[in-house]
């Protein structure tokens, strides 16, 4: 056969003695270094080469260990064998640039795979494309196939606080998304728009940056009127029933009046209060037959009772006025 050896010689310049191996039947230990030359190709139980995957068609035998070099000209790629089957080589790494994700997950895209491990400062970014839009980055469950089941979840679960650590959040577009709990969090510090589920209140919580202080996204109203001359220091009523210190909207919750806004028929200087328990807390002053005002920051208790009157100087008439309030946890 071409390029065989069948046997070989070895000749001791140091005590003359010569040596004859029949490579076919005797072992050839070498005590030296092997250095190959270019082009040449070392083939052994433990390192294997071919163009194919070595996991398809039945896969390749190997040993827990053993190294699989693909030469496939596409794809350069280097396996190793992790369990001793047929099936269980895993991809190492490709020959051109970075992994891509699907080559990371090729040795744990099973049940009962490998989860990668991203470091702290690693990122998972989608390719850039600078013909056109940049690269989508989907991330989809698996299905039900077997007919009956559901559909996998896509979880994303923040890490976890050791001792006085603080709970990971999930940040969307530099947005927090802190864990779901009954106290607003503090840490890692919240900034304007970020959220929160609170389990108290059962509402979802934003931070609001310009009045510093967590508040419901959902939100209440009180709307009252007077078809009539209102003079100063006079509740505003609510249908035929007019307000009164004791008389009104009971807080359901703690919370915030964030604006008001109101129409009348007349143009005196006039102070539009809203008053918890009959005390006033926040006040719109105007001239005009209508305005509003999205900047208050006046806080009530829960089981205050809230009220809209006239605080003067002047009297008004024919007024229909509402406020507009958010939910606080403390």
């Amino acid at each position: 056969m071409a390029n065989q050896i069948d046997n070989l010689t070895l000749n001791d310049d140091t005590t003359g003695l010569i040596r004859t191996v029949d490579v076919a039947n005797d072992d050839l230990f070498l005590s030296v270094d092997l250095t190959l030359q270019s082009g040449a190709v070392l083939t052994a139980d433990n390192i294997k080469r071919g163009t194919a995957d070595p996991n398809a068609g039945g896969g390749t035998p190997g040993n827990e260990g053993d190294v699989y070099q693909r030469t496939l000209a596409a794809t350069g790629e280097l396996y190793v064998n992790t369990d001793g089957t047929n099936t269980g080589w895993a991809l190492v790494r490709t020959s051109a640039g970075a992994d891509t994700w699907a080559n990371v997950l090729a040795a744990g895209n099973t049940s009962g795979g490998t989860n990668p491990e991203i470091s702290s400062g690693d990122s998972i970014i989608g390719e850039d494309n600078p013909a056109g839009d940049g690269g989508d980055l989907p991330i989809t469950a698996g299905n039900s196939t077997g007919g009956g089941g559901d559909g996998g979840d896509v979880i994303i679960s923040p890490g976890t606080g050791d001792g006085a650590g603080v709970d990971g959040v999930v940040i969307v577009n530099g947005t927090k998304h802190y864990a779901d709990s009954a106290t607003d969090p503090t840490a890692p510090a919240p900034a304007e728009g970020d959220r929160y589920y609170n389990t108290t209140l059962e509402m979802e919580m934003r931070y609001d940056g310009s009045r510093s202080k967590w508040l419901s996204i959902e939100c209440g109203t009180l709307d009252a009127s007077d078809n009539g001359n209102v003079p100063v220091g006079t509740y505003f009523r609510v249908g035929w029933l007019r307000m009164a210190g004791a008389l009104g909207f009971t807080a359901h919750f703690n919370g915030t009046i964030v604006s008001l806004g109101y129409t009348r028929s007349d143009v005196d200087s006039a102070d539009f209060a809203v008053t918890a328990n009959g005390v006033t807390i926040a006040t719109v002053n105007s001239v005009a037959t209508s305005g509003y005002a999205t900047n208050l920051n006046a806080d009530f208790s829960q089981g205050a009772i809230l009220g809209l009157r006239n605080d003067g100087p002047n009297a008004m008439a024919n007024v229909i006025v509402w406020i507009r309030m958010k939910w606080r946890v403390t």
